[in-house]
């Protein structure tokens, strides 16, 4: 491919009498007066530094694409008013190339070249052009250019042709930077200001001839970079976007050290979550945060990241333990042999605080690893909350109904705002299965079978808490008023309506348009004003709603040649994609149904509501059965789930 440089150099205007004038041709056809020229001292072969790696221009190899190529104002080849006039004579004189011309066009920007130029201000110029062959020196390899030895890395552009020239302010010669270059700018052809490299995009475009050209891969290499950097702004985006109020300190840190929006969230999440309660041990002489890493290991879901140095050191000590060598370890004796008396063995470990406490944290850091591991979209869908037992609970919120200020009365009096409100019950209720280590498993002295029984506790209870949140979400009660949750007349449901972008404008206006009051007429009432920001798809519409909120521009259809349109829906939205939504075990699902809510912090259309604000599983050793010879192990969460406001949700049906 083709690659667009910027060559430093140094402008020296002259010739420019004071009675001359720059005058458009006569309508009879004669010219006006005498043109100002000019002179350009294009380049020396001196080694530049460029965007994509230093440069040297092989003086011998340059050629012009055309006898009188155009002379700009700072690369605007889109627009007709950036035109200062035209070469008439292009050289190699004194080892540099030389541009004569004469100032031929008629615009605002060749006036201001002319008049500024007579008041002595010091242009510079940038010749635009294409390597149409080049050398790649190696770092520490030397190659002779221009009469001067250069030391690699370095691109050696042995043919450069010569399509325009440019005024400017500031010429990127040898000894500037790429940012200086990019700090001076230009417009494109739709008046918005831009900076030197995407002009030199927007120029490489104009491809030069195919037959007198050998295509290199620097702009490959460009259009690699570009993606690059748009998908660090969208990963910077998206973790800000699921970060929480908290999260300040932990977004710069993510954003630093190049995490997925996706471990950037499980982070979050630990952060922010409810500690689990506190075993107290007495007297234990052992390393317990080893013996976590140890049963986190096996388990394979360690993040080594949470533990330090040492800790890890002493955990190496205890690889491939099994079972029995652990909880010897974690008693700090020995054990009975378990073969042979396993009443006996069960007493001695169990027995002992020592043990009990080891247990109870392994389990409890590898059923919250797993817990976080498994999908948790729902947590941006629902107002999380807590209930302090188990009775029912009502939510009270406030609507405003006339609470616009007025002005006072004349005896100073303020008017009394109306309020209404509006009542929803939550209640918890605990959920939870018994796991059984059994007698079989500890003789076959696995540790893995050990650390899968937290595992499952913690994939358990993610699976029930989905289970019931998206069973709420896709099929909520009526409302109060005897309508289905999602309803015509509730103004939050959409029928025929796929996933396009002007549905998506048209679901986003009809949801800001809400009534203050819930069941308000369409008319005669102040909208509620919320926007929402959560667009909830199935899995199989994820793609096409990345793509709808993401792209920057769409091209809106007929031809090639038809220019691109700005999407308006850019930056707006935050995506959440559950296959759940599409799971035919739901009722209500669908693979094409889309929904928008807005954030439920704001006004929550659901609310999950956890005992004492414990949104994590709890595990706890039971005694087993007098003839089950094993260990037993309980996994429970206290929840509650309730729909709220039906205003904070739209449901768009293709």
């Amino acid at each position: 491919m083709e690659e667009l440089l910027r060559i430093p150099a140094q402008f020296s205007f002259y010739d420019v009498d004071e009675n001359d004038e720059i005058l458009a041709e006569k309508s009879d056809g004669k010219a006006g007066a005498k043109l100002p020229t000019f002179r350009i001292v294009a380049n020396t072969g001196a080694r530049m530094k460029m965007f994509c790696g230093d440069v040297v221009i092989d003086l011998n190899g340059v050629k012009s694409k055309a006898e009188q190529i155009p002379i700009l104002f700072g690369h605007n080849s889109y627009s007709a008013g950036a035109g200062i006039g035209h070469a008439t004579k292009i050289a190699a004189e004194d080892g540099a190339i030389v541009i004569e011309g004469v100032v031929s066009r008629d615009t605002e920007v060749a006036r201001e070249f002319v008049e500024s130029s007579r008041r002595g201000f010091p242009w510079q110029a940038s010749v635009g052009g294409f390597i149409t062959k080049k050398t790649n020196v190696e770092k520490g390899k030397s190659v002779l250019v221009n009469g001067r030895e250069e030391t690699g890395p370095l691109i050696v552009a042995n043919e450069f042709e010569l399509w325009e020239t440019s005024v400017v302010t500031f010429g990127a010669d040898g000894n500037t930077s790429a940012k200086v270059c990019a700090s001076s700018s230009v417009n494109d052809n739709r008046g918005n200001e831009m900076d030197e490299q995407k002009t030199i995009e927007m120029i490489a475009e104009q491809k030069p001839d195919e037959k007198t050209v050998e295509r290199i891969d620097v702009q490959a290499e460009l259009n690699k970079l570009r993606e690059e950097q748009a998908k660090e702004i969208e990963r910077v985006a998206e973790i800000k976007a699921r970060a929480t109020e908290n999260d300040d300190a932990l977004v710069a840190k993510a954003v630093r050290e190049g995490w997925s929006p996706d471990k950037f969230e499980l982070e979050s999440l630990r952060a922010n979550r409810v500690a689990a309660p506190t075993v107290q041990a007495q007297n234990h002489k052992l390393d317990a945060k080893a013996l976590e890493v140890v049963a986190l290991r096996a388990s394979g879901l360690i993040n080594e990241s949470k533990y330090d140095e040492q800790t890890l050191e002493a955990a190496d000590k205890y690889a491939n333990v099994g079972f029995q060598e652990f909880c010897e370890i974690a008693c700090g004796f020995n054990l009975p042999r378990y073969r042979r008396s396993p009443s006996d063995w069960l007493h001695a470990a169990f027995s002992t605080q020592n043990l009990s406490y080891v247990l109870t944290r392994s389990f409890n850091a590898i059923l919250l690893e797993a817990f976080y591991y498994t999908e948790n979209e729902w947590r941006k869908v629902f107002n999380i909350g807590r209930v302090g037992d188990f009775k029912t609970y009502d939510r009270y919120r406030m609507n405003p109904v006339d609470f616009m200020f007025e002005p006072l009365t004349d005896g100073g009096k303020y008017k009394h705002g109306e309020l209404s409100d509006s009542a929803y019950s939550v209640q918890a209720e605990t959920f939870g299965k018994m796991y059984s280590l059994t007698r079989k498993d500890i003789i076959n002295d696995d540790l893995g079978v050990f650390t899968e029984l937290p595992r499952m506790i913690g994939f358990g209870a993610s699976e029930t808490l989905n289970k019931h949140c998206w069973t709420k979400f896709l099929n909520p009660a009526n409302d109060a008023d005897g309508k289905s949750f999602y309803h015509a007349d509730h103004n939050n449901l959409k029928t025929s309506c796929a996933l396009t972008l002007d549905n998506l404008s048209d679901a986003r206006a009809q949801f800001i348009e809400q009534k203050k009051t819930k069941g308000a007429p369409t008319t005669g009432e102040s909208p509620l004003g919320i926007q929402p920001t959560l667009l909830v798809v199935p899995t199989k519409l994820e793609d096409k709603a990345l793509m709808l909120t993401r792209a920057t521009w769409f091209n809106n259809g007929s031809t090639t040649d038809t220019p691109a349109d700005y999407n308006p829906q850019r930056g707006r939205w935050t995506i959440v994609s559950s296959p759940y939504l599409s799971n035919p075990n739901f009722t209500g699902y669908s693979a094409t149904t889309w929904y928008l809510l807005c954030d439920p912090r704001r006004l929550a259309a659901f609310e999950i509501s956890f005992l004492n604000g414990k949104d994590s599983p709890t595990i706890e050793r039971a005694d087993a059965d007098f003839d089950t010879e094993g260990v037993q192990f309980k996994g429970f969460i206290d929840f509650g789930i309730s729909q709220q406001d039906y205003r904070a949700a739209m449901k768009c049906t293709a």
